[in-house]
């Protein structure tokens, strides 16, 4: 799908609205010292998330989507599956803001039916590739016990795959891929980026999310996230974290 320009982008965010941020409300639990980072708790998995720790480039990236920073510690007894469609921020206005995938998953993935056995993956180049392979992208997000998703590690060699069944929709890659304008994601928002994976019982990750856009017209958002067994599929719990947006 073609992708937008950066310049039209901003002309449409500039018509429709100012610049927001996102800070916990009231009804929020704020995590120990912090006065903008929300939290919550539930089946074991603790959750933070922060509407205003973006500070990379392009400083100005607020214009033009939502930075998110999330934090998962995992200690739910079960690998936890992370995918973009699992967050949402939910606005006041009944708009629902979805993650957007900032690589392009370009792979076909053969899924294994066991624990043992590695998926076999046929990997297709990204982006202005070298001559001799993909691109490799040396991301620096926080992490500990975690398997990158199998149709991003083309992107990432230097992490393990999940060595499990993975399943991911690429429909929802082709929708929300496409908005990105065509001078991003840059290489710091994908060095920094949340990537889709598993996180381990006792794994921790922290990244970020690139929401599309939340206006002036909302007054508050929902941060959602859904909890899934990454061994079985099973939604074992929901985490619904309120913001307040500021303009």
């Amino acid at each position: 799908m073609k992708r937008l320009s950066l310049t039209g982008v901003l002309l449409v965010v500039s018509a429709c609205a100012h610049v927001t941020t996102l800070q916990p409300d009231p009804a929020a639990s704020l995590a120990p010292g912090t006065t903008d980072v929300a939290t919550a708790q539930v089946s074991g998995v603790r959750v933070l998330v922060s509407g205003d720790k973006w500070n990379a480039d392009p400083q100005n990236l607020g214009d033009v989507f939502t930075p998110v920073q999330v934090t998962i510690d995992n200690n739910s007894n079960r690998a936890l599956r992370l995918t973009y469609e699992e967050f949402k921020l939910n606005g006041s206005t009944g708009f629902v803001h979805a993650a957007l995938p900032p690589l392009q998953a370009n792979s076909v993935v053969n899924q294994a039916s066991s624990r043992e056995t590695k998926p076999s993956i046929v990997f297709a180049d990204y982006k202005r590739p070298a001559a001799n392979g993909p691109v490799i992208l040396p991301a620096q997000f926080e992490h500990d016990g975690f398997y990158v998703a199998p149709h991003l590690g083309y992107g990432y060699p230097g992490y393990e795959a999940w060595p499990g069944a993975f399943p991911y929709d690429p429909l929802y890659y082709d929708q929300y891929y496409a908005y990105w304008p065509e001078q991003l994601p840059t290489k710091a928002m994908l060095n920094d980026a949340l990537l889709e994976g598993a996180v381990q019982n006792a794994g921790k990750v922290t990244g970020f999310l690139y929401f599309q856009p939340v206006t002036s017209s909302e007054q508050r958002v929902s941060f959602e996230m859904d909890l899934i067994d990454a061994n079985n599929g099973q939604t074992f719990g929901h985490v619904s974290i309120p913001f307040d947006v500021k303009k």
